[in-house]
């Protein structure tokens, strides 16, 4: 009787700390498949993040290479815009010269002219 009772109280206490047991373990067991789930999203989040970057790093870089298709050309037309302005002002210079050079011609054209009558 004694012995029954002990066997009986262990076959009882068995039971309930196999069933606190699987109970533990099945917490456990969810917090872990929560937590890949987790790290899964998080992987796929990470590996979109990384597309969008690349993405957004080539737009960027074909941006910056369309831009420079553009303002090469821009830069060298000002170039030859300043280039054409100096080559101008020389030409100004020169025709102003030209013009006080003609006009000392025609006065000492004129002066020959009335000398010889």
């Amino acid at each position: 009787m004694i012995q029954e009772k002990k066997d009986s109280a262990i076959k009882e206490l068995t039971g309930k700390h196999a069933k606190k047991y699987a109970d533990i373990k099945t917490y456990y067991a969810d917090i872990t498949n929560t937590n890949l789930d987790i790290i899964n999203n998080l992987k796929d989040t990470l590996a979109l993040e990384r597309k969008e970057d690349a993405d957004t790093r080539r737009k960027k870089s074909d941006q910056e290479d369309k831009n420079n298709q553009v303002v090469e050309p821009l830069n060298e037309a000002n170039e030859e815009v300043i280039r054409l302005q100096e080559q101008k002002k020389r030409h100004d210079v020169i025709m102003g010269e030209l013009g006080t050079c003609q006009q000392g011609i025609f006065h000492y054209d004129d002066a020959l002219k009335e000398i010889e009558w």
